[in-house]
């Protein structure tokens, strides 16, 4: 049965009044009603009494049927609604202002901001070139493989680690780098390396800007060093010689001895002909920067306690092509 049936079928069941039609008003003749008032007020000494009673018009008798049956569409809609929200069907509503999520078009988003290029290649500057293949970097200086690792970037920020066998850095020391890539160059900008070779391949002081290369294969290339001549100015510095180390200060030869040049990391170890034995052996983390300074580090890498060596810790360095002159004449 379907709910218009059952609420029609309710609506004669309650209705007190099937046929609007029966209803008649009870009336009396006027002539009859007039006698009857005259003869009860016999005792009054005078009576004017005037009532119209009428019947109703059939124009009446329609707006009549007209109210009810809006009553009964009324309640039917009422009951429509509760029955249809009771038997979990809702009602069909066309409403202009009722917006299908099936119909609404997607949000326009904006494209992302273009991702900065990747590193990826080689790239050289003078004696220093950089490699970047797949997650991997290495340095080159002078055509040695002084430092290389894993590495990688989140926007324009790279994350440089040395490797367990890199010459210049101790395994798994971490440096953060920025990055820029233009039509063929590549500048690096070194923000915080507890590496001590790769914070001061440049001293971070400059952008390292290098162009674009021929790939360069770092497989097999030597990680030594060439410390070969003067590091220094006109009166101060350090010479080296085959495996023989000088040191001149104001023009005055205080040390030397012989040395050695260990990796992993560039650990550079004096020993001297010293009779002092704060002087006998030291060590220093050496930097260069691309063939042009020479760095020394003996507070995290290295330990000397030699008082006629502590110019060499000079945060400045010293730079290629020293002209001091060894007392000796070497």
């Amino acid at each position: 049965m379907s709910i218009e049936t059952r609420i029609l079928a309710l609506f004669e069941e309650a209705n007190p009044v099937p046929d609007i039609d029966a209803i008649e008003r009870e009336h009396i003749e006027p002539a009859a009603y007039l006698a009857n008032l005259e003869a009860r007020s016999s005792e009054m000494s005078q009576i004017d009494s005037k009532i119209d009673v009428q019947e109703p018009t059939p124009r009446t008798r329609v707006w009549m049927k007209a109210a009810a049956v809006i009553v009964v569409v009324a309640a039917i809609a009422g009951l429509t609604v509760i029955l249809t929200a009771d038997g979990n069907e809702a009602p069909v509503v066309d409403d202009p202002t009722v917006v299908d999520p099936t119909t609404v078009d997607p949000p326009v988003v904006d494209p992302p901001a273009d991702l900065p290029s990747s590193p990826e290649g080689s790239w050289s500057s003078d004696t220093l070139s950089v490699v970047f293949e797949g997650d991997t970097y290495a340095f080159i200086f002078d055509g040695a493989l002084v430092e290389h690792g894993t590495y990688s970037t989140n926007g324009e920020a790279m994350t440089l680690t040395s490797g367990d066998d890199s010459p210049g850095c101790a395994p798994g020391v971490t440096g953060q780098w920025m990055f820029e890539t233009g039509d063929a160059s590549l500048t690096l900008t070194g923000m915080d390396d507890n590496c001590f070779f790769r914070a001061f391949i440049y001293g971070f002081e400059f952008d390292l800007v290098l162009t674009g290369t021929d790939p360069i294969d770092v497989a097999g290339l030597p990680t030594e060093l060439n410390l070969e001549g003067k590091w220094g100015d006109d009166t101060t510095g350090i010479a080296f010689t085959g495996d023989e180390y000088a040191v001149v200060i104001d023009s005055e030869l205080v040390d030397r001895g012989t040395f050695e040049l260990q990796t992993s990391p560039y650990l550079l170890v004096l020993t001297s002909e010293s009779t002092d034995e704060d002087c006998a052996t030291g060590s220093y983390g050496i930097s260069t920067g691309g063939g042009e300074f020479l760095l020394f580090e003996n507070q995290r890498i290295g330990q000397d306690d030699c008082p006629a060596r502590s110019e060499l810790g000079a945060p400045e360095g010293f730079g290629a092509g020293g002209t001091f002159v060894v007392p000796d004449g070497s």
